[in-house]
């Protein structure tokens, strides 16, 4: 499993339209992962073999009723900045927080409203 598979597992409360690294035109109201880089690895001298990641994940939401999509970033939002020592499908995260507040994209060309939160983590894979 993946960063955004994990990711998906936490988020089912929000909405039951979850997609990895992709944001379909259908359904309307969907939440979207993505992949999104990150920082160089960082090997623990003390811990041999020890390797902790530091990747980047973006989320959007897209909502046919503006209201809700603020909501569901909010639930998002809420859900995953601050996770610490944290196990995941078997994938450690010594921590999850956002990197900035909740931006509004606007709204899509069928008058969607999106927006999008980005976070960094710390995991062991």
């Amino acid at each position: 499993m993946s960063l955004i598979d994990d990711v998906k597992s936490l988020l089912s409360s929000v909405s039951s339209s979850i997609w990895l690294d992709t944001m379909p035109d259908q359904p309307d109201n969907i939440v979207a992962l993505f992949h999104s880089g990150g920082g160089g690895s960082q090997h623990i001298l003390e811990q041999k073999g020890v390797v902790w990641e530091n990747p980047t994940f973006q989320v959007r939401v897209r909502h046919a009723v503006a209201l809700t999509a603020v909501q569901w970033a909010q639930s998002i939002k809420g859900i995953l900045d601050g996770i610490s020592n944290t196990v995941i499908n078997a994938h450690t995260y010594l921590s999850v927080t956002s990197s900035g507040d909740i931006i509004n994209l606007g709204k899509d060309d069928k008058a969607r409203s999106e927006y999008s939160l980005n976070f960094i983590c710390k995991v062991k894979f």
